[in-house]
């Protein structure tokens, strides 16, 4: 097993990277203003071994054919997760992230004569057989998280007498917050090094085990953490987000989910679709929100069924019936959701209000045939934009551009307030 190394040890100090900036920047010159002592290119040197061993590492596989790492679950023919990524589902709270999160569990863990129909479009690699372990912090240990646990066994084709051998649980809810980062290595490595099998880790959900989703230093370290065990130790995670309430549209909590963001490389958002009187309706739609390899599908419209105790497709009359309530084309609050991912999706984070016209309007359009009564035209989104523009959300930037040219881009500070409110359990 590889050796995991941190990103987060203590660099040499500023004057060393000064005298070393410096000495580059000046090395036609004879006689540099802060030469390069040997303490201090030994204090270097750490690093400098394992960059050499990087390049050679690198140098080798640019000259292989290239291999990508496979699908461990796909959606039709679309590889959706990939071994050795982070991946995140998020949403508002009841939205049933959870649920979908432990569908997809329950599909990692399923038994050959389980049909795949259970798993709403969502199919497992035959070839993989991941192990699977499932980090709690919401739900209490009498009988949520065993109901959570025992539902996911029964999906996946077991009773509850029995115990799958690749599927591991724990909760971090007992643990103070200021503790949680190091409780959560601690156990992550001593599942790592109990099997052989891939790991695919679901944390649920990821805000809560930092002490705080604002706190930047703390964030950055569970992602370092996260992704040198994505490259060096067999494993891939998935990340459940709580969206922020209140009018900050689409955007995940703090600088830990925009750090979760830039990670991913597939996010999936899932939510109700509500009603025209803006009331959540009974159809849930998941939405595609990043893919890094691949085009996004269509939203996939699900529904909750008490009887089955978890998410099914809905009904083709629920869909129709929903969309004509629907009657307002291209709500603002809809057109601002679409902005803020096509912002995130955008190569250098801007993107013109020509642009961002053309981008939401497929994107509204996406599920609907091209002559489709209720589709949005251009026009109705732009006029939206232009209305966003007059009174723009916390995370938006609106400024002129080239040849006058109205452009959007995040507004990077913005954290946002902690609060205690928590989602009903098995959302």
């Amino acid at each position: 097993m590889s050796t995991i190394y941190s990103k987060t040890e203590s660099p040499a100090n500023s004057e060393v990277i000064k005298g070393l900036d410096q000495a580059i920047n000046t090395h036609t010159s004879p006689d540099p203003p802060h030469p390069i002592t040997k303490a201090q290119a030994n204090d270097k040197g750490k690093y400098l071994d394992q960059l050499k061993a990087i390049e050679e590492r690198l140098r080798e596989a640019s000259k292989a054919d290239i291999q990508f790492a496979p699908e461990i679950i796909s959606f039709g023919e679309l590889p959706i997760i990939r071994k050795y990524t982070i991946n995140t589902i998020q949403g508002r709270e009841g939205s049933h992230k959870s649920r979908l999160a432990e569908l997809l569990v329950s599909l990692l863990l399923k038994r050959r004569e389980v049909h795949k129909d259970h798993f709403v479009g969502f199919a497992k690699n035959p070839m993989e057989r991941p192990a699977v372990a499932l980090v709690d912090t919401e739900r209490n240990l009498k009988d949520e998280l065993p109901f959570a646990i025992q539902s996911i066994k029964g999906k996946a084709g077991y009773n509850k007498k029995e115990d799958p051998d690749n599927f591991k649980y724990t909760s971090l809810k007992p643990f103070p917050r200021q503790d949680r980062l190091e409780v959560l290595k601690t156990w992550i490595l001593h599942i790592r090094e109990t099997t052989k099998q891939h790991l695919v880790i679901l944390l649920d959900v990821v805000t809560d085990c930092v002490s705080s989703f604002n706190n930047e230093q703390e964030s950055m370290k569970l992602f370092d953490f996260i992704g040198n065990l994505c490259e060096d130790q067999e494993c891939t995670f998935i990340l459940i987000i709580h969206e922020n309430p209140g009018g900050i549209e689409a955007k995940a909590r703090g600088h830990l989910g925009t750090e979760a963001m830039n990670k991913a490389s597939t996010a999936l958002q899932i939510g109700f679709k509500k009603k025209s009187n803006g009331e959540p309706s009974e159809l849930i739609q998941v939405k595609f929100r990043k893919l890094r390899r691949g085009k996004r599908p269509a939203p996939l419209n699900l529904t909750f069924s008490p009887q089955a105790n978890g998410l099914i497709i809905a009904p083709p009359e629920l869909v129709a019936e929903v969309n004509q309530e629907h009657q307002e084309k291209a709500p603002v609050t809809e057109v601002k959701d679409e902005l803020f991912w096509a912002l995130g999706r955008a190569e250098n984070g801007e993107i013109s209000r020509n642009d961002a016209t053309q981008v939401i309007t497929e994107e509204i359009n996406k599920d609907k045939a091209p002559d489709a009564k209720d589709s949005t035209s251009d026009k109705t989104v732009k006029r939206r934009l232009i209305d966003l523009e007059k009174e723009p959300p916390a995370w938006l930037e609106v400024f002129t551009g080239a040849r006058n040219a109205k452009m959007y881009r995040l507004v990077t500070d913005t954290t946002t307030t902690e609060t205690t409110e928590r989602a009903p359990v098995n959302e």
